[in-house]
């Protein structure tokens, strides 16, 4: 009874966070630090669409009941994956936003793809708790607003001078 006090206390404050921050982005994950399956768990359960996790671990029996989660809701989970899986799956997914390693994010950017880092901004921001699924929110409202801009560029650099009117 005493552990399932405490579980309610924990679990009430992050259905909170999540309800007061909802994603809507559709988006892919990829990384190598090991939490990639937890990351897009949480933006999924905050109302992300995720199709595509990549990570550079193996499958493991720890990942199984994360993978298998993950699987229910569609998404499909890349163990060991390679840069040209992961690129593979930006061309597909075409997401509003990235979250990958250093050489997704230059492939999504050229791609006019909002994206940014796993390592620096997503795995060094708390995960768990209200705090973390708030964290994650913010990160993807703040990266999404920019793929208008994002497309813009990438007109300007294409010689449309539409585009380049609105870049100057």
């Amino acid at each position: 009874a005493r552990v399932d006090r405490a579980k309610a206390a924990a679990i009430a404050p992050v259905r909170a966070a999540l309800a007061a921050n909802p994603v809507t982005a559709r988006m892919i994950v990829s990384g190598y630090e090991g939490s990639e399956l937890l990351v897009a768990r949480l933006l999924i359960e905050a109302g992300a669409e995720i199709p595509y996790v990549g990570t550079a671990l193996p499958a493991t029996p720890w990942s199984e009941a994360d993978r298998a989660w993950l699987a229910q809701q569609g998404t499909h989970v890349q163990f060991r994956a390679s840069l040209e899986q992961d690129c593979a799956a930006l061309r597909d997914v075409r997401p509003d936003l990235a979250f990958g390693t250093t050489p997704l994010v230059q492939a999504a950017k050229e791609a006019g793809v909002p994206a940014v880092y796993f390592t620096n901004i997503v795995s060094s921001r708390p995960i768990f708790g209200a705090s973390g699924a708030a964290a994650l929110a913010a990160i993807v409202a703040a990266q999404t607003r920019g793929r208008e801009r994002f497309g813009r560029m990438i007109g300007f650099f294409a010689g449309d001078a539409a585009q380049a009117e609105e870049v100057s």
